[in-house]
């Protein structure tokens, strides 16, 4: 049976979740609605409807048999030789699967014409064709999960007999239904289910405006409506993902009156405390909902298990942190400064070049260049703004567990950061990553590397809280915000405002 080197196998395969499958649902999703630039750049599709889909599913039937066969041999070895290696390939095996499915659907959308062949037969209808085109996608991930399943099983029965020696309370083992059922409800559902809504409630507004709500498509009323479903969604949100997840109360005791008591230290209100059973699979903890009742703090079966309760505070204290320094909705204006913006700016160079370039402005390959462009840029500037959060949540968690120990509130003088503070925080970074199998150097996207984020904890002991060089390098990037989203609304109203007096309502103009 295969022995992890690094002393932890079975219970180290708890999971930090993978971000990046969600952006791949986004683009996925991106991809049915860019169809029509698509086929005014690149011709129309290349196949008819019936032999586009036999293409699309069979690429998908040819890539699961190709995965799953190479995942049985490689689980042979793993019986034979109790070979560590071999787990580490049948995963990355499967994770290079899903990104080859993710191409895969693009050049099916794009050239194929799957999702004409699709609406060939569900017409147009809203969300319909959505859910048909991208079931082969979520599907292909499935059957992935559904292929690894009986390795992850052999990992977690090699650490039964270590468990047992240590005292560490068994849980049963997922069946391979669970198993895929528990990575399709966080990996896919997380992003997919909000993504369609958003999606219904567009393609409702554009085709039943005028009927339901008495507005015209694209006028500013429509957008208002827009903006308010919109809002009311991502309210409404985390009642959702209870449903979605499998949750339950943290039950009472020492560790909920802890948190408890952070959140009132903290003026953080929350409507509860969330213990999200994943059969051990998952290690995280989250705070979802922008408003409380329907805000929840959430942490996963497997992070209880593996962390203490100081470290499970500690993690806590950073969620609650996220909430106190409204990391959220700036995270939201800084995503939309940076679209706007970026958009902005390279439709002027749009222009310019098409000046050189006569049709080169109308062209649809030159929008989906660009949107390309505009999406690549404004993530990288919310990854760095989402690793600057990062870090004031760490220091908001080391504050917080240092002023629990002072017992003074964030009101009250403003004591130094301890060192167990620091230490219960940097642990609970450790044991995250370990379990995770995640390299403490590795460098991520929303968090950067546990070994950057560990020194700068280090450097902050006997530091003043209130003059945390963290808390100014976010105060100054809020400002930085602010002033792009104004800046660029400021464009956008002069803009409207001119064209309103340049071609005023009724006249006529190019």
């Amino acid at each position: 049976m295969p022995c992890d080197r690094r002393g932890k196998a079975g219970r180290g395969r708890a999971r930090h979740p993978p971000r990046m499958i969600h952006f791949a649902i986004i683009l996925c999703v991106l991809a049915i609605h860019l169809r029509d630039p698509a086929v005014a750049a690149f011709g129309p599709p290349a196949f008819a409807p019936l032999p586009a889909a036999i293409l699309s599913i069979g690429g998908f039937i040819l890539l699961n048999l190709l995965t799953d066969r190479s995942v049985r041999r490689l689980g042979r070895a793993v019986d034979q030789t109790g070979s560590w290696h071999a787990v580490h390939r049948a995963e990355h095996l499967v994770r290079r699967a899903r990104l080859l499915a993710v191409g895969l659907h693009l050049v099916n959308v794009v050239l194929v014409g799957w999702a004409e062949s699709v609406r060939s037969v569900t017409t147009d209808l809203i969300l319909i064709d959505e859910l048909v085109v991208i079931a082969p996608l979520v599907a292909s991930w499935c059957i992935g999960w559904w292929s690894l399943a009986p390795i992850e099983r052999r990992v977690r029965e090699a650490a039964l007999i270590r468990d047992l020696d240590s005292g560490v309370a068994l849980r049963p083992f997922v069946t391979r239904g669970q198993f895929v059922l528990s990575n399709l409800r966080y990996h896919v559902l997380i992003a997919l289910v909000p993504i369609l809504l958003l999606v219904a409630w567009a393609e409702t507004i554009e085709r039943h405006g005028a009927r339901w709500f008495g507005v015209v498509p694209g006028s500013a009323a429509a957008v208002l409506i827009q903006i308010s479903g919109v809002a009311v969604l991502f309210t409404l949100m985390p009642l959702g993902l209870r449903l979605v997840w499998d949750t339950v109360p943290l039950g009472p005791g020492p560790l909920r009156d802890a948190i408890t008591a952070l959140c009132r230290q903290s003026r953080v209100r929350v409507g509860n405390l969330l213990v999200w059973r994943t059969h051990g699979l998952m290690l995280n903890g989250a705070v979802i909902g922008l408003f409380w009742p329907l805000r929840y703090i959430l942490l996963t079966d497997a992070l209880l298990e593996a962390l203490t309760p100081d470290q499970v505070e500690a993690v806590a204290a950073h969620e609650v942190g996220h909430v106190r320094r409204r990391h959220l909705p700036w995270l939201a204006a800084a995503m939309l400064a940076a679209v706007t913006g970026i958009g902005m700016t390279l439709s002027v160079v749009q222009i310019s070049l098409a000046i050189a370039v006569p049709g080169l402005a109308s062209s649809a390959l030159a929008e989906g260049l660009m949107a390309m462009i505009t999406l690549a840029m404004s993530l990288t500037v919310l990854g760095f703004v989402s690793r600057t959060f990062e870090r004031q949540a760490d220091a908001f968690a080391v504050c917080a567990l240092s002023r629990r120990a002072a017992g003074t509130r964030e009101a009250g003088p403003s004591p130094v950061v301890t060192p167990e503070a620091v230490t219960s925080m940097r642990a609970a970074l450790s044991v995250v990553a370990h379990a995770s199998g995640l390299p403490i150097r590795k460098f991520t996207w929303r968090h950067g590397s546990i070994l950057d984020r560990q020194r700068r904890l280090d450097a902050m002991v006997g530091r003043p809280m209130n003059r945390l060089a963290i808390d100014r390098e976010a105060r100054w990037m809020k400002v930085a915000i602010a002033l792009g989203l104004i800046a660029v609304l400021s464009i956008m109203v002069g803009g409207y405002l001119l064209a309103s007096v340049i071609f005023p309502a009724g006249a006529s103009h190019p």
